[in-house]
């Protein structure tokens, strides 16, 4: 997020605060999903889904809002979507969903790093074949990197309309001998 604080008891020093509750807008960070897919293959293969900020609850009642940005499991955990029957999923760990990514273990020094936590692959350098250019000297992959605000998310509200928050994609490559 933007702000350096996203809620106080009072409201006071909160960075684009919210006019409606204590909090900064900011938190709309909490309902951004990251995600890489291979829609070269077919099916298209997802290769990560990401939540970066899962510590970030917005919650509402009938007429207040309330936020907490140090929660450690629960419900922000999770992922919730429409498959193509629109029926609602719900992805809530890695083994319903090898590509699933929360870093749940993202608090050090009671703050959250909103770092992946852990190194996913999501491509592959390999040779073209079959297209008449295997002597190619180049390597290569593509993959689609996605990133939205989650509509179904708690902070996917009018609340934190206008809310802003940073990006620093970092991508490493790994070298493996044959």
């Amino acid at each position: 997020p933007d702000a350096p604080q996203l809620t106080t008891q009072d409201g006071t020093g909160i960075k684009n605060k919210s006019k409606y509750g204590n909090f900064s807008r900011d938190s709309v960070v909490g309902a951004v999903r990251f995600s890489v897919v291979d829609y070269k293959q077919d099916p298209p293969s997802k290769k990560l889904l990401w939540l970066p900020a899962p510590n970030i609850l917005l919650k509402q009642t009938t007429d207040a809002y309330t936020l907490s940005d140090n929660m450690p499991s629960g419900e922000s955990y999770s992922h919730v979507y429409y498959d193509t029957k629109k029926a609602q999923q719900t992805i809530s760990d890695s083994k319903t969903d090898s590509a699933f990514v929360v870093n749940k273990d993202g608090f050090v020094d009671g703050k959250f790093t909103y770092e992946l936590g852990k190194n996913q692959t999501i491509a592959r350098l390999e040779k073209p074949s079959g297209t008449g250019q295997e002597n190619d000297q180049f390597y290569s992959a593509m993959v689609t990197c996605n990133m939205w605000i989650e509509g179904e998310d708690a902070e996917a509200r009018l609340a934190l309309v206008n809310g802003k928050f940073n990006v620093n994609l970092v991508l490493t490559k790994e070298t493996k001998e044959s």
